[in-house]
């Protein structure tokens, strides 16, 4: 009578163990076994994601749909584009400043604003000529030069600072992270975005003791310490 009272509580204990098993096969499989075969087929087929394309935000590029590149079109007589909030938030601490794309006084919040001021005034305009002095040498010992883009039609700009360090070398180092929009994207400045969408990324700006301000470093992260 006792053995027949045993049999079920063995079978379910059995039970539970087998489940468990089959459980924790599961997860290995798709966890470890599938991963693995992926990076050997892409090994095999010579396919590596670190090889893949990179935006200048330091992130592997994700597929969007892109609008046709116009290189001569003149991005102040789109209307819809002009109706945009077309301002920049800018954030120090509590406080927050509105200041105009077009003709604002960036120079009255301090010199890394002058700075920002006239770097969206140069993407916006296309003037990608100009763009790759906007960056230290660091820069672009991890990124490439910067080729040809079309007039963006950035909008919904948003700079809030993070830190700002004093070197001992008498430069300071600003951490900003800074979003912005840009209407009927065309992927010549941003490839990482979509139209109309953003995402927040760090600008490391590194202010010289003569006052001259650069961009050190843009990434989805700060800059981790070399």
């Amino acid at each position: 009578m006792n053995e027949q009272k045993r049999d079920p509580r063995r079978a379910q204990k059995r039970g539970i163990i087998i489940a468990f098993a089959v459980m924790v096969s599961i997860i290995l499989i798709w966890y470890v076994v599938i991963p693995g075969v992926g990076a050997v087929i892409d090994k095999i087929n010579g396919k590596n994601k670190d090889d893949g394309p990179k935006s200048d935000y330091m992130d592997h590029v994700v597929s969007h749909l892109f609008y046709t590149a116009d290189y001569d079109e003149n991005i102040y007589e789109d209307e819809e584009y002009m109706k945009k909030d077309r301002t920049v938030a800018y954030t120090n601490g509590p406080d927050t400043y509105y200041i105009p794309l077009d003709g604002g006084n960036f120079k009255e919040y301090g010199r890394t604003l002058e700075f920002f001021g006239k770097y969206f005034d140069t993407v916006i305009n296309g003037r990608y000529e100009e763009y790759d002095s906007y960056f230290t040498d660091y820069y672009f010992e991890h990124q490439s030069h910067r080729e040809r883009f079309t007039p963006q039609k950035i909008y919904a700009v948003k700079i809030a600072l993070f830190s700002r360090t004093e070197n001992e070398d008498k430069s300071i180092t600003y951490n900003y992270t800074v979003e912005f929009k840009i209407a009927k994207n065309n992927g010549t400045f941003r490839n990482d975005i979509g139209s109309d969408s953003s995402r927040r990324v760090f600008y490391e700006l590194i202010e010289s003791a003569d006052g001259n301000v650069l961009i050190n470093y843009i990434g989805a992260g700060l800059r981790a310490e070399d």
